[in-house]
């Protein structure tokens, strides 16, 4: 009985670990895409350090991920701005700020010509 529990508990564990990485990978995304929505001068709105997200994206104190996201204008080559979103999520059972796992990074750059 005891080692159908350890394995039911295993199982659990890495199904979660992959539900969080996958909302994390898609919070990171829609943070980008967003970028896209949002005219050339606009694009330094979006830096923010260590905000607390729900599973939608969306800042809640009661957060269990963790974004942020960096700007850094004239980057790669000139008349260009990188958007570097980064997104992990509370491990269970720790005290909220304590420790985060399954960090998904992802990279956009945006040309100053890029409008919609």
């Amino acid at each position: 009985m005891g080692g159908c529990f350890l394995v039911l508990e295993a199982s659990m564990n890495l199904l979660r670990a992959t539900r969080d990485g996958y909302a994390a990978t898609t919070i990171t995304n829609a943070r980008l895409e967003r970028a896209r929505m949002l005219t050339y001068t606009a694009l330094t709105g979006l830096v923010e350090t260590n905000t607390l997200v729900d599973d939608y994206g969306l800042p809640s104190s009661l957060g269990r991920f963790r974004r942020a996201t960096s700007i850094a204008v004239n980057q790669p080559v000139t008349n260009c701005t990188q958007i570097t979103v980064t997104t992990d999520v509370q491990k269970p059972g720790k005290a909220p700020g304590t420790i985060y796992y399954n960090a998904k990074t992802m990279t956009g750059v945006f040309p100053q010509t890029f409008a919609y």
